[in-house]
């Protein structure tokens, strides 16, 4: 049996981006591989008439001759998309529109001694690049390459760009790799911003297929970035040496055992898979990736800050904060003043 049917249903399966151009068009390849075109609705005969739009529209005629009974053009199955603000606190929690108390986190980073001593790897070869190709002369930090490393990913893929800005592959993606692992995502508190909506999400998803009779939910499927993917792999421990490369992927599965009822934790064990590999989270899974889920759900709890999201990533400029105070103690005195 298939795991999801031929035709659409939104009962069924969700689909979830960032809302970047290039990430919803992912999704979209994505969706012609599970619902094909020619596999969308037909009309009947008599719904062929029926059917027209209640405007006028330019070449009429020669649409319906090439839709002939398909309700759509090449037999195409619409399916939405889904974007939006929880989302990005769900994909993007690494990011400081989403969290904005990174870039505090940033700031100190910038001071800590691993991440010093990290960018050192860089003074001699993207550092001297930088300056020679596009004249920079900025103190080098983290900050100052982040700009530039698309150019050079972009580099692998043009050939004039290759011969400009020739670093080779190796370099590029430590160097990526590294602007999250010792940047974005040096400390324990910030992975666990990064991460700590996706796992609660993932979580609560299972327990509602395990306990609730009437979740038919069989696949969730999110188009994101290679940020992403760093940071959920950094949430559950098991960050990498390189960055992740276009089309990775995760896969968090939930299996039940077999010879199970299937109504409770101990009936299902999960796997965790990045680019097809099981991943043994916390130590917990077995030779073939299989981790109990009572076990895998108790560790991604336990790998989520306390408290609330919004309030823990909520952040305000020192000078705004200034501003702030300085207007309550201003209203607090013309109060005293009115008594």
């Amino acid at each position: 049996a298939h795991l999801l049917s031929d035709t659409f249903d939104p009962n069924e399966i969700l689909i979830y981006s960032t809302n970047v151009d290039r990430t919803i068009m992912s999704a979209y390849s994505e969706l012609t591989g599970w619902y094909p075109l020619g596999s969308g609705d037909k009309l009947a005969r008599q719904e062929r008439s029926q059917s027209l739009p209640p405007f006028e529209v330019t070449g009429l005629e020669e649409t319906l001759s090439k839709l002939e009974d398909d309700a759509l053009l090449e037999g195409f199955q619409p399916v939405p998309i889904h974007m939006g603000e929880e989302i990005n606190k769900i994909l993007k929690g690494q990011d400081e529109d989403t969290c904005p108390i990174f870039k505090k986190l940033k700031e100190e980073v910038m001071k800590d001694p691993v991440f010093q001593q990290r960018i050192e790897l860089y003074r001699d070869t993207v550092v001297k690049n930088l300056k020679e190709d596009w004249n920079l002369n900025d103190t080098f930090n983290i900050q100052t390459v982040d700009p530039y490393t698309d150019s050079y990913y972009s580099a692998m893929f043009n050939l004039r760009l290759k011969k400009e800005f020739d670093l080779g592959r190796e370099i590029v993606d430590r160097l990526i790799a590294d602007r999250y692992n010792y940047y974005t995502l040096l400390t324990d508190e910030m992975t666990r911003l990064a991460s700590t909506k996706f796992h609660n999400f993932v979580h609560t998803r299972m327990d509602q297929r395990i306990y609730s009779t009437d979740s038919p939910l069989r696949f969730v499927f999110m188009s994101a970035h290679d940020s992403t993917i760093a940071s959920l792999l950094a949430g559950v421990e098991q960050k990498q040496e390189t960055q992740p490369f276009f089309a990775t992927s995760i896969l968090v599965e939930l299996w039940k055992k077999e010879g199970t009822a299937g109504d409770k934790d101990e009936d299902f064990y999960a796997k965790y898979l990045y680019d097809d590999q099981p991943l043994n989270i916390n130590n917990s899974c077995d030779d073939q990736g299989r981790c109990d889920y009572a076990g895998f759900k108790n560790y991604l709890k336990s790998r989520e800050i306390e408290g609330d999201f919004d309030e823990a990533c909520a952040y305000a400029e020192s000078s705004s904060t200034t501003m702030i105070v300085a207007i309550s103690t201003s209203a607090a005195g013309l109060i005293a003043l009115g008594v």
